[in-house]
């Protein structure tokens, strides 16, 4: 569910990351960010979903004028982990959950080699995402390539503070 709330400038987006989710989400930063002069808001919660869709949504507030300040609460899960990373600010709630994860692909209904190609061609784009999510979290924590890499490939949540600390956050803020 995406709701747009003009007089606040505020996008909620509290739902599973789809194509048209992130559709209606585009349509909403991109009517907002008209008028750049003031900051953006954007309430998530997230289980994550198509990465093609959080990707696209990512990218559309990253290319905003207007700051993105991204509050999180509930749950930020899997792509949703991406979309966090693009605010100016990031602020979670002290029990917001966060979940980081290896991407996964099933390429069953593909010949060997198309299946092949398919996979590698997720594989880079997993790693661009990694990549992105690390230069943020590395910047604001002293976590290294290497540990970074070793949590998401066994997947791990953190919460409340745990996220300001291992740098996917700003703060912690009760609402």
């Amino acid at each position: 569910m995406t709701n747009l709330d003009t007089r606040t400038r505020t996008i909620y987006f509290i739902d599973e990351v789809t194509q048209e989710g992130a559709a209606e989400f585009v349509k909403n930063i991109r009517t907002l960010d008209r008028t750049p002069h003031r900051p953006i808001k954007v309430i998530l919660s997230t289980e994550g979903g198509d990465v093609d869709a959080g990707i696209l949504m990512y990218q559309s507030m990253k290319l905003c004028k207007s700051k993105i300040i991204i509050e999180a609460f509930g749950q930020v899960e899997s792509i949703g982990v991406l979309l966090l990373q693009a605010g100016h600010r990031r602020i979670v709630g002290p029990m917001t959950t966060l979940m980081d994860h290896e991407g996964a692909v099933t390429a069953t209904d593909l010949a060997p080699d198309e299946a092949y190609q398919t996979v590698e061609a997720y594989r880079q784009q997993f790693d661009t995402i990694s990549d992105e999510i690390y230069e943020r979290v590395s910047s604001k924590s002293k976590i290294t390539r290497k540990e970074f890499d070793t949590k998401v490939r066994s997947s791990y949540c953190l919460s409340g503070t745990d996220i300001v600390d291992a740098g996917y956050a700003d703060e912690v803020r009760w609402w």
